[in-house]
């Protein structure tokens, strides 16, 4: 029998988009199935959480990406319905110029006014009026949703 190591645990998942669409949905029909406590479903959800964190730690790791590369030997591999590239991504940087640097403090002066402004038109319940202008700012609209937030300690 062969031992389970980390990489054999990684590639019980799906491939391909249809292998996951169907994991995908084989899961939730047995999370809705009502076979599962409560506490079982959550156990579920901190499972995915911590898999979601290591994936994206072992895809992130310099050391992995960069032995990767030199095995590529700047070649394209394709295997299970994916292809893996290298390419250069270029990150441009413009505070070397005046009227840039000008433009962006403007830009940031603007943000500070619209973020103080959000901040009121949050703590007001009925329009109030401008102190300097007398123009009418009104409350901010919102809407509320259920958000399920998963930490790993």
């Amino acid at each position: 029998m062969e031992q389970m190591t980390t990489i054999s645990a990684i590639k019980l998942m799906p491939y391909s988009k249809d292998e996951r669409a169907k994991f995908i949905q084989l899961t939730v029909d047995e999370l809705l199935s009502g076979n599962y406590s409560v506490e079982q479903i959550a156990e579920i959800f901190v499972a995915l959480k911590s898999i979601e964190e290591t994936v994206k730690a072992i895809q992130s790791n310099g050391d992995v990406r960069e032995y990767l590369e030199d095995l590529m030997h700047g070649k394209e591999i394709e295997l299970n319905g994916a292809s893996i590239t290298i390419s250069e991504r270029k990150s441009f940087t413009y505070d070397s110029d005046i009227r840039w640097c000008e433009l962006e403090q403007k830009i940031q002066a603007l943000k500070d006014e619209q973020k103080k402004l959000e901040g009121l038109m949050k703590a007001i319940k009925a329009p109030v009026a401008d102190a300097e202008t007398g123009e009418l700012i009104q409350p901010a609209r919102w809407t509320a949703s259920k958000v399920f937030t998963v930490k790993i300690k």
